[in-house]
């Protein structure tokens, strides 16, 4: 408890200034803040969850959670009982981020406002889906989200490839294979072939990167696809997303 209470009393330092501490709360920022809360919300929210609504299903991850409801009147119950929860633990629920949402699909054909929602990186909606029999239906599925999609763009072009020409193509795969392997590990999950749209932006800077390396290509923008797109097709290996189909385009 000493270490504890040094933790979250103790003055904060961030770009050379000291910051004192409020007295209620964990620190921004501090090592420690991540962990007091998940232990925290694990006595307000997931316990009291376990003994007040047993029979409902629900996630929870850091301070972001959903939970599953049989109808609209009992998701409004659960949320006033959780309102007056947190409430009771000093906590309040983020009243723009807190919704409810109809998981419309093939048994569930009502029309509501709301029907789409957002969880650790995935898009959950209404979509088209097909059947073993190859017949299509409406299922509630979830894919990679939007702002997911422009972190992943977001961050190979942080990567600046045009700007490491002296090294090689191996050499950018082994330096980067690591991460793309992660966004293929989680957000290819479900719904792959949204996150394989994305990833050929990548491709698509290497195509840039190809140019800028060899001389004989600069302005010829077809050559260089075509170029990577053989170098692809020989070592479909080198690159973790070319592994799964996710080849230049030499059109």
């Amino acid at each position: 408890m000493l270490y504890i209470k040094r933790w979250l009393t103790n003055p904060v330092s961030n770009n050379n200034m000291i910051t004192k501490n409020t007295e209620n709360g964990t620190p921004q920022g501090g090592v420690i803040s991540p962990l007091l809360a998940n232990l925290f919300l694990n006595f307000a929210f997931d316990k009291w969850m376990e003994r007040r609504f047993p029979n409902n299903k629900w996630c929870r991850y850091a301070d972001d959670g959903i939970i599953h409801c049989n109808t609209r009147a009992e998701a409004i119950f659960i949320l006033n009982c959780l309102k007056e929860r947190m409430k009771e633990c000093k906590l309040e629920i983020h009243s723009g981020k807190t919704k409810i949402i109809y998981c419309k699909d093939i048994n569930r054909k009502e029309n509501h406002k709301l029907h789409e929602f957002t969880f650790l990186g995935y898009s959950f909606r209404p979509r088209n889906a097909k059947g073993s029999s190859g017949s299509s239906f409406t299922s509630f599925l979830p894919v990679i989200s939007n702002k997911a999609k422009k972190h992943i763009r977001s961050t190979i072009k942080s990567w600046y490839l045009l700007h490491q020409t002296q090294i090689t193509l191996a050499e950018i795969a082994e330096k980067y294979n690591v991460v793309l392997r992660g966004w293929l590990n989680y957000y290819g999950f479900y719904g792959k072939n949204e996150l394989k749209k994305v990833l050929h932006h990548m491709n698509n800077h290497l195509v840039m990167w190809v140019i800028r390396k060899f001389d004989k290509l600069k302005t010829k923008k077809m050559k260089a696809r075509k170029l990577l797109n053989k170098i692809a097709k020989e070592k479909p290996n080198l690159f973790s997303y070319w592994v799964v189909g996710v080849l230049p385009m030499t059109g």
